[in-house]
């Protein structure tokens, strides 16, 4: 009897403590998602929720120098391919980062599939009700300003697909507040299913950059799938857009070849792969850590 007492006294007291510990951080931190917001918060209709709800010390999309960039999200979509995208967010003064983003079509639903390509930076949900896909940072991912996934269009008929994203520049405080809140959209519509006539001057699959290990430091290698054969230009592009590093590397025509980097020069942060070859672009976000 005594020790089904001293069991239900330790019970109280936890709970004490917790509702205790929600007291002391308040309403709105306890509503704040470091390790990724709800579904539904990308700014996607018919709510448009955006997390400027909790984060609210400064308006949706206030303008503070801060740079975003969206990659990979075609004008034009091919029915059914796949798509390597990015979203990266910078602003100076920001140390903590968060992004949730789905893809809805004229209709309201699901516009393809969006899948994570490193989840312990990037994880998916399927959000109740609407059946739409949400990817959003982790709480590993929320230490890291840049954010890779894939996308694979629709089915042909499907018509125009929205791409809905917003992004939280936050600054590490602990609490919802002196944070900045982003939230964007922009279309991609239908193209031709029609497969094209094969040329052998060209891959038969679109070129590939990846890194490992990602975050990095100091060393990294790149790594090329695809690539025709010929001179490849490759720049490390910080995230205000200049090129910090520039080399030239040379494709064999093979399907794979690797590039190993030292960038012990460069401060920790976020920065950009970019590899020209003949015939088209590919880039890669990269991370380096101290």
């Amino acid at each position: 009897m005594q020790i089904m007492k001293l069991i239900k006294l330790k019970t109280c007291l936890r709970l004490f403590a917790v509702l205790s510990l929600l007291l002391m951080i308040g309403a709105g931190d306890a509503f704040c998602y470091s390790a990724g917001p709800l579904d539904g918060y990308a700014g996607d209709p018919p709510a448009n929720n955006t997390c400027v709800a909790c984060h609210n010390s400064h308006a949706l999309n206030t303008e503070a120098g801060q740079m975003i960039i969206v990659f990979g999200f075609p004008p034009e979509y091919t029915p059914n391919q796949l798509y390597n995208m990015f979203l990266s967010i910078s602003l100076t003064g920001q140390t903590r980062w968060g992004f949730e983003c789905t893809t809805i079509k004229d209709n309201g639903e699901r516009g393809g599939n969006l899948n994570s390509l490193v989840d312990v930076f990037v994880q998916k949900s399927t959000g109740s009700g609407n059946n739409r896909d949400y990817l959003k940072h982790t709480l590993a991912g929320s230490q890291f300003s840049m954010w890779q996934f894939t996308w694979q269009a629709p089915a042909a008929g499907s018509g125009p697909v929205h791409l809905y994203y917003a992004l939280n520049a936050a600054n590490s405080d602990n609490t919802n507040q002196g944070d900045y809140i982003y939230a964007y959209s922009t279309v991609s519509t239908e193209g031709s299913s029609a497969v094209p006539p094969e040329n052998p001057a060209q891959p038969k699959s679109p070129a590939l950059v990846s890194a490992f290990p990602n975050p990095f430091n100091p060393d990294v290698t790149i790594d090329f799938e695809n690539v025709p054969l010929g001179e490849v230009n490759v720049s490390i592009v910080d995230v205000s857009g200049r090129a910090v590093r520039q080399l030239k590397a040379y494709s064999s025509g093979q399907r794979y070849f690797t590039l190993p980097l030292n960038l012990d020069e460069l401060p920790s942060g976020s920065y950009i792969v970019r590899a020209e070859y003949r015939g088209g672009v590919a880039v890669v976000p990269i991370t380096k850590v101290r």
